[in-house]
């Protein structure tokens, strides 16, 4: 019994390190198209249509940024109001911008813990089983232009204890 046990664990494992191992060199070998954007800003692009990515038909853009004084990284949101990542982006004027919360079509703004400029802008609101949702349980902080991802420490109220200027 325990080596048909070890037998399909083996399998198992073989066959998602395969797969993973697979994926990843899809991903480095691409031929991926790049575009400079802006000062030290160039964007990456490559679609994968032959189910060779995730197993799937997938179509990837990523950008390289260099920071410093030319890039710098910051967040934008709205307590209440719907918008667009494009208006936020063009009020910013942003080279680029990335959709980083879940939005609350019901109420407005954002279902996960935000900060702006130190000031709290929205709460982390969980779902009927009163736990945070997967999403909740990390945060990209930004400080001084620094961009980093915070893990969760286990706490309910963790999000708050970052000191970070730029949360989300």
């Amino acid at each position: 019994m325990k080596n048909i046990l070890f037998t399909i664990a083996f399998i198992l494992f073989t066959t998602v390190s395969f797969g993973q191992y697979y994926d990843s060199v899809s991903f480095v070998s691409a031929a991926w198209r790049s575009q400079k954007i802006g000062k030290k800003a160039k964007l990456y692009q490559f679609h994968f249509n032959h189910k060779n990515l995730f197993r799937a038909d997938e179509h990837i853009s990523y950008i390289k940024i260099q920071p410093g004084r030319v890039n710098e990284f910051d967040v934008a949101a709205e307590r209440k109001e719907l918008r667009t990542v494009s208006d936020f982006s063009q009020a910013k004027r942003a080279i680029a911008a990335v959709n980083g919360n879940f939005f609350d079509v019901k109420n407005g703004g954002a279902v996960d813990f935000t900060k702006v400029d130190h000031e709290v802008v929205n709460e982390n609101k969980v779902g009927t089983s009163g736990q945070l949702g997967v999403h909740q349980k990390a945060a990209i902080v930004v400080d001084d232009g620094v961009v980093a991802i915070k893990k969760w420490d286990g706490s309910t109220n963790w999000p708050q204890s970052l000191q970070e200027a730029d949360v989300m």
